[in-house]
């Protein structure tokens, strides 16, 4: 009986019982039972025996108050392991964010500093992980690329050098042509002078008597 009460065999609980102790099932009250004493739930259980045969019902008579006080215990260790998990998972999800964002971040720093024609210096990576193994390629790919750039300024050099001297030879061959063509017309011009100078001036007028004269 409840404390404080007479047990009073009434026939609802009687049938409650009975179908406890025949389904052999737990059972417990949802309302609370006000009493002088205070507020209780009230738990049945079936006994079972060696068979698995129901015989008979125990009753536990529990204080609201205990139950009150599990449940904001409960509450409490639940908001404690979720805080604690929320930290742990923060953490976790800070270091997996370096962990990934900030090779990736300074792998693409040099792929955009390519891209835009400048020669990066090396990607500082350090690990084994693929990121590492990337970065060493990235490396290797700007150190062949500085190489070859190198060597592709060098023999620009030399051909505007080859350049450079083609064309002064150019301009020095021009100009001896044109000094020699100068002096060939100086000299064409003295010879049709000395030709003209072998050349009477003037014929004598004879009467009956045409002259003329040719020089070849």
């Amino acid at each position: 009986s409840y404390p404080g009460v007479s047990f009073i065999e009434k026939e609802e609980l009687l049938a409650k019982l009975k179908h406890i102790i025949a389904a052999r099932e737990d059972y417990v009250d949802r309302q609370v039972t006000r009493l002088a004493y205070g507020n209780y739930y009230t738990a049945r259980s079936a006994i079972v025996n060696s068979r698995g045969e129901g015989i008979g019902c125990v009753l536990v008579v529990i204080n609201a108050k205990k139950i009150d006080a599990f449940k904001a215990n409960f509450v409490r260790v639940a908001v404690a392991v979720f805080l604690l998990t929320f930290l742990i998972s923060a953490r976790f999800t800070v270091y997996l964010a370096r962990h990934f964002t900030v090779p990736l971040t300074r792998l693409m720093d040099g792929v955009n500093a390519l891209a835009a024609g400048s020669m990066p210096a090396q990607v500082d990576i350090r690990g084994t992980d693929e990121f590492s193994a990337l970065a060493g390629s990235f490396n290797s790919m700007v150190g062949n690329l500085k190489h070859a750039t190198g060597e592709q300024q060098r023999l620009f050099a030399e051909i505007n050098l080859l350049n450079e001297s083609l064309e002064q030879r150019v301009t020095e061959r021009t100009r001896t042509i044109h000094e020699q063509s100068e002096e060939l017309n100086r000299q064409m011009v003295m010879a049709r002078r000395i030709q003209h100078a072998l050349l009477p001036a003037r014929l004598p007028d004879i009467p009956s008597i045409s002259l003329s004269f040719k020089y070849q």
